[in-house]
């Protein structure tokens, strides 16, 4: 009995149990996250993918090409670790680049939501080849093509280039890029050079003797040489696109070829070797061609010029597709070489020299001679005389042996004609022909310490005598032993008159006072610009001092002076005048007032020492106008025109070290109210 009840007791608790349970709310378990990883695209260099979660909140990916990798599922713990994770909230879009082409590469996706990881999903995909554009066609010794495979309506750029070219201009830009270089970026330049442009599929054929309108030259292809064939796609909105193509070619080898070369108008001086090289352009399709010593040309070539000779020429010499004439700037007795590759229209070479010697050049003295004018030294041209001599093809230079003199004209001539009747000669030309010696005795005096320590190291020495007779004409005559020989020059120069300083001129009395200069500065030739200037009375009737010239200091503390010229009734503005003595952050200098010329846009100071500017004042009414006229001179046979004046500094030796002024004054008028 008791056995029983506790029976029913059992189960009435097991059953109070239950009722319990099912009273309560349960706890559901969360849900298991899943990735599902599709296949978009594959091309040479890029994979695309989608993923696709759900119950996600983040997913992850994982790109290997290594086949152990590959062939096992990985855990989605491992993708995760690994790979590359984004949060989840829609499809996630995914595009691997810069994979390498015709590679296989396994993609492995999972995802995770909370605490629970989904399931690993992979794909196994294989890049695609690069798709080729630029296919060589058959050279020849004589040309060489390619076909363009694109799309119609497709445009891009296309070349050709010397093989040895593409390569130097290759290690030029990877030595100076280091580790920035970028191949596509070198060949986009390249093509950006040299390139010309396409649209569409087409079969280029270059050939000897045609056109290269895009290289401005003629096609010269030389049989064994190799080229580079280059190709990229371009948009005139987008510029270079894809992924530029270069193809070596190499042409079949040449033969030995015949053709003749006619050489005429020859032109061989001491410094100059010019030459016309005339061909049959029937036979001869092109040459290169240049001048070396003939000393270095045996040595790198020898007696017999092979194909050395050839491709050095070919690599480094000047082209011609036609009759040329040719000059080089050549040294004074040496014997030159002009080499010449003559290619055929077979594409066959040949090889014609010829050798020139150019003369050795004869001693010259020359002797620039003038009344001098610098008041601020104290030198005025009716009182003071200078002289400059420099000597051209000589070589040392024993100072000792070196004799000039000065004298008034009437008595050198005097001195000279007691020796002329003695030695039964009528010129001084005669005189230092047949008795050199006697016409020494007539010079005799040894130059000045100074002026022997200038010849010796610089060729040339300047004279400057002061307290001389105004008005009067001078002599000044220098003889000097060089290589066992005498060698002899003269010139004369007459000074300025003193002037009348008791009578003023009206026409010199018109340029003094005040005066404004408007213009522009040649920061950017727009920029307004102006000076006040100042003519003062320096010598009466001779010279005058002028203040203002310069934005800085200098201007109102250090006039430059101003030449009035009795004849023209003008006033005559020198160049290269000195000024001052001064001391500069980079030390001491000389401070002078100078012409400024002109060359490829840039302005720059000049040494001219002559007139550089003109000046009449004219009336138009209203307003007097100080009229400036620029000097147009010519100077080792070029030819130039004075832009404008400024203050520069030159060191002792007269190198110009800059101008004092940042910019210039340019396109200036100078005027002032009519009193």
């Amino acid at each position: 009995m008791i056995k029983k009840l506790f029976n029913v007791f059992m189960v009435a608790l097991t059953a109070l149990s239950v009722l319990a349970c099912k009273e309560e709310n349960p706890t559901p378990k969360p849900p298991v996250p899943k990735v599902d990883i599709q296949l978009v695209s594959a091309a040479d260099k890029t994979i695309s993918f989608l993923l696709t979660g759900v119950n996600a909140d983040v997913v992850s990916y994982y790109c290997t090409n290594d086949p152990q990798e590959g062939a096992k599922l990985q855990t989605p713990e491992y993708v995760f670790s690994l790979g590359t994770s984004a949060e989840y909230t829609q499809p996630l879009s995914v595009t691997l680049e810069e994979l390498e082409p015709e590679k296989t590469y396994w993609i492995f996706a999972a995802a995770k939501g909370g605490a629970l990881y989904s399931e690993t999903d992979s794909i196994k995909v294989t890049t695609t080849a690069i798709p080729v554009h630029l296919v060589a066609g058959e050279p020849t010794k004589t040309s060489l093509s390619y076909t363009i495979n694109v799309n119609d309506g497709e445009t891009y750029q296309h070349a050709y280039l010397e093989g040895w070219y593409f390569n130097h201009q290759l290690a030029k830009a990877m030595e100076d890029e280091g580790s920035e270089f970028d191949l596509k970026v070198f060949i986009w330049n390249m093509l950006a050079d040299y390139g010309s442009e396409g649209t569409g599929p087409q079969t280029v054929t270059w050939k000897n003797g045609e056109e290269n309108v895009r290289r401005n030259q003629t096609v010269k292809l030389l049989g064994g040489q190799k080229y580079v064939l280059l190709f990229s796609y371009i948009d005139g909105e987008t510029g270079w696109n894809g992924n530029p193509e270069a193809v070596e070619v190499t042409l079949p080898p040449y033969g030995n070829g015949e053709g003749d070369i006619t050489f005429t108008d020859e032109v061989v001086t001491t410094d100059k070797i010019a030459v016309r090289m005339s061909f049959d352009e029937s036979k001869v399709s092109y040459i290169y061609y240049d001048l070396y010593p003939t000393e270095q040309f045996k040595q790198k070539f020898g007696e017999n010029y092979g194909d050395d000779l050839k491709n050095f020429l070919y690599e480094y010499a000047l082209g011609a597709g036609n009759t040329y004439t040719d000059s080089w700037g050549v040294d004074s007795g040496v014997s030159y070489t002009l080499a010449i590759l003559g290619v055929t229209v077979d594409g066959d070479t040949f090889i014609k020299t010829k050798e020139y010697t150019t003369p050795v050049p004869q001693p010259e003295i020359k002797i620039d001679m003038a009344p001098y004018d610098s008041p601020a030294q104290n030198y005025y041209s009716y009182y003071t005389m200078k002289v400059q001599v420099s000597l051209k093809n000589f070589g040392d230079i024993y100072t000792e042996a070196v004799y000039a003199n000065l004298m008034p004209k009437a008595q050198w001539d005097a001195t000279f004609s007691q020796y002329a009747a003695a030695y039964e000669v009528s010129t001084l030309e005669e005189m230092f022909e047949k008795y050199p010696d006697a016409l020494m005795n007539l010079i005799q005096l040894p130059i000045q310490e100074n002026e022997a320590a200038d010849l010796a190291s610089k060729k040339s020495f300047t004279r400057i005598a002061n307290d001389l007779e105004p008005g009067t004409e001078y002599f000044f005559g220098i003889m000097l032993m060089y290589n066992d020989q005498w060698h002899f020059a003269y010139a004369t120069a007459t000074l300025d008159e003193e002037p009348d300083t008791s009578n003023p001129e009206a026409e010199y009395l018109a340029f003094l006072g005040n005066w404004t200069v408007t213009g522009k500065s040649s920061k950017d030739y727009k920029t307004p610009l102006t000076y006040n200037l100042r003519i003062e009375q320096s010598v009466v009737n001779d010279s005058y001092k002028v203040y203002g010239w310069s934005a800085e200091s200098f201007g109102e503390t250090l006039p430059f002076i101003a030449k009035y010229n009795k004849a023209t009734k003008k006033m005559d503005i020198y160049g290269n005048q000195f000024i001052s003595d001064v001391e500069t952050s980079e030390g001491k200098a000389q401070l002078r007032f100078m012409g400024v010329l002109q060359y490829a846009g840039k302005n720059y100071l000049s040494d001219y020492d002559k007139v550089i500017y003109s000046a009449t004042v004219r009336d138009n009414g209203t307003q007097e106008i100080l009229g400036m006229s620029p000097a147009f001179f010519e100077v080792d046979k070029k030819w130039y025109e004075v832009q404008t004046m400024a203050y520069g500094f030159t060191d002792s030796t007269g190198k110009i070290l800059g101008g004092a002024d940042e910019f210039d004054m340019v396109e200036f008028s100078i005027t002032r109210d009519k009193k």
